[in-house]
């Protein structure tokens, strides 16, 4: 699934807004299941594969 797919999960399921300006990983496409993971832990393991810094503030997170 790519990354862009995976945000709109993540804003569903964790009630956030997710502003990525990272067009690249928009089209990376991704192979995980995360469960009840907190968020932070899921944007650490794709920064990790993916080497992209994100700032959380309330119920944003921008991807950068």
């Amino acid at each position: 699934m790519t990354f862009k797919n995976i945000a709109k999960k993540l804003e569903r399921h964790y009630d956030v807004t997710i502003v990525n300006k990272d067009m690249k990983l928009s089209d990376e496409k991704f192979n995980a299941s995360f469960g009840d993971q907190p968020i932070e832990k899921v944007l650490s393991y794709f920064s990790e594969i993916h080497a992209f810094d994100y700032t959380i503030k309330d119920k944003e997170i921008i991807i950068k």
